[in-house]
């Protein structure tokens, strides 16, 4: 009995070695949610030159605005600008998951957006997989699209405004719709 236990227990500590060294959570040790989130948040800005089709030139900018939730979930709002004066526009609370914060709408044409980042750029994306359509084109106008944005770290701002995006209409619609989700399911 004295040996199968001491058998026991090696085995336990041999097998919490091998998970310390990796072969439990992958190759890579990946960061908490909550360290990205740390890592992501902020208003990002791109200001560009934009175009009418009758040849007019004008300003537009797009704006992203990312603010912690919880440990593991964030708030964003995106606003898009495109050629002739369309734009995408969309907002919610995206709980991490695949190496990504994801947002699914809860209407009934369901889309899904991803929002990751490597040390370059805030990635956005709403196909599934590379070569999938697009699932939140009705946020956008025509020639708006959510599919693989990117918009660099260095345009990454700290957000003073935050009292005014937490009485927000926008923030107070995602969180509401946060709670419907979680409470159906």
């Amino acid at each position: 009995m004295h040996i199968h236990f001491t058998k026991l227990i090696c085995s336990s500590i041999l097998g919490a070695a091998l998970c310390l060294s990796n072969f439990c959570v992958g190759a890579e040790n990946p960061a908490t949610a909550s360290q990205i989130i740390k890592k992501i948040e902020g208003v990002y800005k791109n200001r560009f030159e934009n175009g009418l089709v009758s040849g007019e030139q004008y300003q537009s900018e797009d704006i992203i605005e990312i603010v912690p939730y919880s440990t593991d979930s964030l708030y964003f709002r995106i606003s898009l600008q495109f050629y002739n004066g369309h734009s995408c526009g969309i907002y919610g609370i995206a709980k991490y998951r695949d190496n990504g914060f994801i947002y699914k709408s809860g209407d009934e044409q369901t889309c899904t957006l991803k929002i990751s980042s490597d040390e370059n750029a805030l990635r956005i994306t709403d196909r599934l997989t590379p070569s999938s359509a697009s699932t939140c084109s009705t946020y956008c106008g025509a020639r708006g699209s959510l599919s693989n944005y990117d918009i660099g770290i260095a345009k990454k701002r700290k957000i003073r405004y935050m009292p005014i995006i937490l009485k927000s209409r926008q923030y107070t619609e995602a969180v509401d719709e946060h709670k419907k989700q979680a409470n159906s399911k």
